[in-house]
């Protein structure tokens, strides 16, 4: 047994490019619009990493489809009476892929790795809060544990799929496990096929090349839907697009100029038009399913006229070209987007559109994922237009996002507001959820007062499959049907 504070970090998945000789029904394609970056899941901080790693490694717990939470690795666990300590019993019989016996001195060196200062990681500060975090963190001299072998040059994991093969930006290749803790998977491969191209994606589909892929261009579902051999899958999400800048870059500096982006979007019909209505209006970090989001909260109208109003008040004048000037400088700046989500390629394109009749000019910059990622966690751009996978708990997200100490981390676009702090750092001092919830209201409508993003929209997860497969479990957070592919059968029905 070990003692820590529960937070399961998410992982995810898998693929290769078909042959004549893949099994049908045994070896499951997946088509992925990009590659991960990393598969450690100590160091990942994309949505694409996350995915990749769902069926190599198990956390000690996950989520059902109510979002509860289950047992995994930890068969049970309990909590002492002031609520500060966690003691988990652990599975008894797991083996790592090496065969090697999964112990408590594996979760242990999971938390050391996470807490080590020389370990670039989005996650340390989610334990900022657990005893003697100054002294693990320490520079000079943190406390480690025992390594274990596969620790530094292989990906291996206590999952129901084994990597077998990654060739960067082809494929990823996993056998299922023979030896898993839940039973060997039905399915005999998982083969990611990275295909940047949604059209080419879509293709692939229809064709047979894959049996899966996830944000199909929404206006084919209706058409998917119809398609005798496909089925289509519907999630909510945690997950949330937004349009962002560079907090600490002027004119970005100035409230009047970052509520004048926020009046100049009309959110609702980018919804109705490009999302062809499978998403909910953001009105900030949590989804309207989360205990902690605040109805009160409402985001700012569209009003092109507030817009220009307040960019007028800002010292913004039209130049000769109509693009606004202040102090001979125009207001243009680039925005940079991964070009494969042909959605957020699509809201980038109407946005650059609605900033323009204001008098705003953008230049838009699509990137291939890994160099974007890249740039994102460099604070290297001026705008953004990308999305927070988040998570179903407030705080790992809101708290690495928003905080000002995580400059160097998820808060990339430097965003500084004491208050924020504050409310952040009280909503995790208290396991009361009505104390939190409090804080995190007022968390929400400091964040909408200095509007440091366009809060855009919470897409639904739509996925489409081929009929014939089963076992499915659309979990409603970020990538969360990823976890169900241990339980995902043929059946050729």
């Amino acid at each position: 047994m070990i003692h820590a504070i529960v937070l399961a970090l998410l992982v995810a998945l898998a693929g290769l490019t078909p042959s004549p000789s893949r099994a049908a029904g045994k070896d499951f394609v997946i088509g992925m619009s990009g590659d991960a970056t990393s598969l450690n899941p100590v160091i990942a901080t994309d949505g694409r990493s996350y995915i990749a790693e769902w069926p190599l490694f198990d956390s000690l717990v996950e989520l059902d489809q109510g979002l509860n939470v289950k047992p995994l690795l930890a068969e049970s666990w309990e909590v002492s009476r002031d609520g500060l300590t966690y003691t988990f019993k652990l599975k008894r019989g797991v083996k790592w892929h090496d065969g090697k016996p999964f112990t408590a001195r594996d979760v242990a060196f999971t938390f050391y790795s996470v807490l080590d200062p020389k370990v670039t990681t989005p996650h340390r500060a989610y334990f900022d809060a657990l005893a003697g975090f100054p002294e693990l963190t320490a520079k000079e001299n943190p406390k480690k544990a025992e390594k274990r072998k596969f620790a530094v040059k292989k990906t291996i994991g206590t999952g129901p799929f084994k990597l077998v093969e990654w060739r960067r930006g082809e494929r990823l290749v996993m056998e299922a496990n023979p030896e898993y803790h839940g039973g060997r998977p039905a399915l005999d491969r998982l083969i990611l096929r990275i295909i940047p191209d949604s059209v080419v994606l879509l293709q692939e589909l229809r064709g047979g090349g894959v049996d899966f892929i996830e944000n199909p261009p929404l206006t084919e579902v209706a058409r998917l839907k119809q398609t005798p051999n496909l089925k289509v899958l519907v999630a909510d999400n945690t997950s949330y697009t937004y349009f962002g800048w560079r907090q600490d870059l002027a004119p970005f500096t100035d409230v009047k100029v970052r509520r004048a982006l926020y009046h100049a979007i009309d959110v609702p019909s980018i919804v109705r038009e490009v999302l062809q209505g499978y998403a909910a209006i953001s009105t900030g970090q949590f989804p309207p399913a989360s205990w902690a989001f605040d109805p009160s909260v409402k985001p700012y109208a569209y009003d092109p006229a507030r817009a220009k109003a307040l960019l007028a008040e800002a010292g913004f004048k039209p130049g000769p070209d109509g693009v606004l000037v202040k102090d001979g400088k125009r207001f243009s700046f680039s925005v940079r987007h991964d070009q494969a989500n042909q959605t957020e390629k699509d809201t980038a394109v109407i946005i650059q559109e609605y900033l323009k009749r204001i008098g705003v000019e953008v230049q838009l910059e699509p990137l291939d994922w890994p160099t974007f990622v890249k740039k994102l966690f460099a604070s290297d751009f001026e705008g953004i237009v990308v999305a927070w996978t988040n998570h179903h708990d407030p705080d790992p997200f809101a708290y690495t996002i928003w905080h000002s100490s995580q400059w160097k981390l998820r808060n990339f676009a430097h965003y500084k507001n004491p208050k924020v702090d504050e409310a952040l750092e009280a909503a995790r001092r208290t396991g009361n959820t009505a104390e939190r919830k409090k804080h995190y209201a007022e968390f929400s409508k400091l964040l909408m007062e200095d509007a440091p993003y366009v809060f855009l929209y919470f897409p639904q997860q739509v996925y489409v499959t081929r009929a014939g497969y089963e076992g499915f479990v659309p979990v409603p957070t970020f990538a969360g049907i990823y976890q169900s592919l241990k339980t995902v059968r043929w059946t050729g029905k």
